[in-house]
């Protein structure tokens, strides 16, 4: 999880399966942003620091380098992460998205 200051806390850590996204849990790991992101963006600092937690898998080998980023919303019908967010995600090096979800809540 990421709070709005860019403080990181962690969740179940690495090599531990997650409960976030059902079909991917074993396969994935997730990035909690604290606060709701429909309308307004992710604080700079608080995407910088999710951008330097995937460096940081990477380097430990965690994450593969060639690791592809999705939003929940690209798995599920959810309005998570929120538009504001999903939109900012989208323009991440490495966002690849999913055919399998039903694109944006309210659009």
């Amino acid at each position: 999880m990421i709070g709005v200051d860019g403080r990181i806390y962690e969740g179940r850590g690495w090599g531990n399966a997650g409960m976030h996204t059902l079909g991917y849990n074993q396969i994935s790991y997730a990035i909690t942003f604290i606060g709701q992101f429909r309308t307004k963006n992710v604080p700079q600092i608080a995407v910088n620091a999710a951008l330097r937690l995937i460096k940081c898998g990477v380097e430990l080998e965690h994450l593969l380098p060639d690791y592809t980023i999705h939003t929940h919303q690209d798995a599920f019908c959810s309005d998570c992460p929120g538009k504001s967010l999903r939109l900012q995600v989208q323009k991440w090096p490495h966002y690849e998205g999913l055919e399998t979800g039903c694109g944006m809540i309210g659009d």
